[in-house]
């Protein structure tokens, strides 16, 4: 079957309050499915998008009003749309009220924690305002929120041996103000965040984000709850990721 005409359309009430009584909608191309199981996969993604939902506006303590679309295509279909740079580089992507999934055939853990990583974007810009963050806050955000899903609170072994490697070397950042970051600076976001976390607790690491949010400068929202600069903190954090890891 071609791909035209075969898209699956699923209106979902994820967070049925009546502040935000319209659910996402779920659309998925079809062809990631075989006829005989598509009542399961539709039933798997559902569940899969309201965890990833649950899982960022818990952690973030928000909850996203308006609309958001969720798509998921097959990966030619993702290219076609996106193009063949944004296939190589990206499983997923938030933009502008949707979450666009590249390739959905295997509805795991990988599926889930990208879902919830891109949940946490959805629900960071419930003011349209998340461009304010800088990219590795944000990113380090999403990836927090993700292997918290996973069942990951820290630095894995393999994840803990990249940064000391780096850090040996003196490659350990700096931290990325602005899109794409590389895979490793995925990792050093996410360390940095979880830093930051154990150095003065969940509250104040979301009190800069909301702060930045409702149009703070980052560096200010920063100082007020931590007294560092963004320079400092990533000295900061250099030098607990050498001792941590040392």
């Amino acid at each position: 079957m071609g791909l035209a005409g075969t898209w699956g359309w699923l209106a979902l009430a994820l967070w049925g309050t009546s502040a935000q009584a319209e659910g996402p909608i779920l659309s998925w191309d079809q062809e990631l499915a075989f006829d005989f199981d598509r009542g399961q996969y539709e039933d798997s993604l559902r569940q899969i998008v309201a965890q990833g939902y649950a899982a960022a506006s818990s952690f973030l303590g928000h909850e996203r009003a308006g609309r958001l679309h969720v798509t998921i295509y097959t990966r030619d279909r993702y290219e076609k749309v996106f193009g063949a740079e944004a296939e190589r580089r990206q499983g997923a992507h938030y933009s502008r009220g949707g979450i666009h999934v590249n390739g959905g055939n295997r509805l795991d853990g990988s599926f889930s924690g990208e879902m919830a990583h891109e949940m946490t974007h959805a629900v960071l810009d419930y003011r349209g305002t998340a461009h304010r963050l800088p990219a590795w806050f944000n990113e380090g955000l999403a990836e927090r929120v993700a292997f918290r899903l996973r069942g990951l609170d820290g630095l894995a072994t393999n994840q803990a041996q990249e940064l000391k490697s780096s850090a040996e070397h003196g490659t350990l950042g700096p931290l990325q103000n602005r899109e794409p970051l590389s895979p490793f600076g995925y990792l050093q976001a996410y360390s940095a965040v979880w830093f930051v976390e154990t150095r003065f607790g969940r509250e104040a690491l979301l009190r800069i984000a909301d702060r930045t949010l409702q149009g703070e400068a980052f560096e200010s929202a920063l100082r007020a709850e931590t007294r560092w600069s963004i320079a400092e903190l990533e000295r900061e954090w250099i030098a607990w990721t050498e001792r941590l890891l040392g």
